[in-house]
């Protein structure tokens, strides 16, 4: 490895070459993460200078990262399921403020987004799922990337009038629930591939649900 190269180490796996290359890396092991010059270790005492290193985590905004052109898009997805949560089906069409599933001819179920004004009890930087005619789930899907710990946070308000039941599943298990509003605060482990869905679910009428949704 280059002379005066940052390298790291986590717990007891092998040294890795950061570099001024950037870039990701997948540690093999749990632990802490250690960093140092690559210098020998009985000439470390005499180095002059300084390196700044800067760590941060990665954060998953559902509304900063909503998309009306990709589904799915960065970690997240868009769809509906049916009532026995079996099949997780996304999203095909969409307008300019939604993507919706087949079965309502008034476009539910489905996710919308609100950028202008406060309309059918959503605020203004809101998104809201409603679910479909035959109460069909319309679900918010993160997709972990990699494994690890995540912290999900968010709520749900109370939306059109309806009342609903909202939930909070990673994969099938049901992790939160409430009647039509709640926060939630959430600490769990996932491997890559494992979803978190938020699901509005158990009504129709006047379901929409108003949903802000944080993972880090």
């Amino acid at each position: 490895m280059p002379y005066g190269y940052l390298i790291g180490k986590v717990g007891s796996s092998n040294v890795i070459l950061i570099g001024d290359k950037g870039g990701p890396f997948t540690a093999d092991v749990s632990g802490f993460l250690s960093l140092r010059m690559n210098d020998g270790d009985n000439t470390l005492y005499d180095n002059d200078g300084a390196i700044s290193v800067a760590l941060r985590t990665t954060v998953y905004s559902a509304f900063d990262e909503f998309s009306m052109v990709n589904n799915p898009n960065v970690a997240w997805s868009y769809g509906w399921m049916p009532t026995d949560f079996s099949k997780f089906n996304l999203y095909v069409t969409h307008s300019t403020i939604q993507w919706y599933g087949p079965q309502g001819g008034d476009l539910t179920p489905c996710i919308r987004i609100n950028n202008g004004g406060p309309a059918y009890c959503v605020l203004t930087g809101w998104l809201s799922l409603h679910p479909g005619p035959g109460t069909e789930p319309s679900v918010l899907r993160w997709t972990a990337p990699v494994a690890g710990n995540i912290h999900v946070t968010g709520q749900f308000l109370p939306g059109n009038g309806g009342v609903m039941t909202v939930g909070v599943f990673h994969n099938v298990q049901k992790l939160w629930t409430a009647s039509d509003s709640g926060k939630f605060d959430l600490n769990m482990t996932v491997t890559a591939g494992d979803n978190i869905n938020f699901a509005v679910y158990g009504g129709y009428g006047y379901g929409n649900i108003p949903i802000s949704a944080t993972i880090s």
